[in-house]
């Protein structure tokens, strides 16, 4: 569980480059004409989404709280 509380307390430190990561391969599969580029595509708009929300409803402060709440 201690891991779960570090990766929702660091949320956007390691989403947004897995962000960048799955821009680059969506670069490479639209090159490629391949349709694995939606999924990476998908996954970062997924990612970017997350992380404004995170920053909105202030992760930094709650998400210890939203982790507690998801065990119950």
């Amino acid at each position: 569980m201690h891991y779960i509380f570090s990766l929702a307390r660091i949320f956007p430190f390691w989403a947004l480059p897995l962000a960048f990561v799955l821009a680059e391969l969506g670069v490479y599969f639209r090159r490629r004409n391949s349709s694995s580029q939606f999924v990476c595509w998908g996954m970062v708009a997924f990612l970017g989404i997350l992380t404004i929300c995170w920053f909105i409803f202030r992760g930094d402060l709650n998400s210890d709280y939203w982790i507690k709440s998801f065990e119950r």
